[in-house]
């Protein structure tokens, strides 16, 4: 076990708040979607983008595999053969409290984790459901309470 735990390479970090990064960039001093919103470089997005994402991604299910795959990631040696489904939800709109705008649930290793963008947190969800951590994940708009639910297919 330890010889193989040597070989294990480290989890990206953020440099500033420790946060892990999942997608997989070049370049040293990447920060994460918490940091670069904090400082002003990216804006949270509006709830009719968000609304727009989830459409495509409901539109699109079988995209969402595809895409997801592109884009490297720490999970990938993790992630399943398959695909998924999608469809929108409404429920009480939870209410902004900070930088995030999106809440997934569930995520590797937390109950939730909070997102600014939407293309993020709906990568982020295909990759919990096509790694096999939960059969289905939930991602809200804690402003409208609109919720897309991405399920194993």
């Amino acid at each position: 076990m330890h010889e193989r735990r040597a070989t294990w390479q480290p989890v990206p970090r953020c440099p500033r708040c420790k946060r892990i990064l999942v997608t997989l960039s070049s370049g040293n001093g990447v920060q994460c979607e918490r940091c670069l919103t904090v400082k002003g470089d990216i804006t949270p997005d509006t709830p009719a983008m968000v609304t727009a994402a989830f459409q495509a991604a409901v539109a699109r299910p079988d995209d969402l595999a595809v895409q997801t795959r592109a884009v490297g990631s720490i999970w990938d040696a993790r992630l399943g053969e398959g695909n998924v489904v999608a469809h929108v939800v409404s429920s009480s709109a939870r209410g902004q409290r900070s930088w995030s705008v999106l809440r997934l649930s569930p995520s590797f290793g937390a109950d939730a984790e909070v997102f600014a963008l939407a293309d993020s947190a709906i990568a982020e969800a295909v990759r919990v459901v096509l790694a096999g951590i939960a059969p289905s994940a939930r991602v809200a708009d804690v402003r409208t309470g609109r919720t897309l639910v991405i399920d194993a297919s």
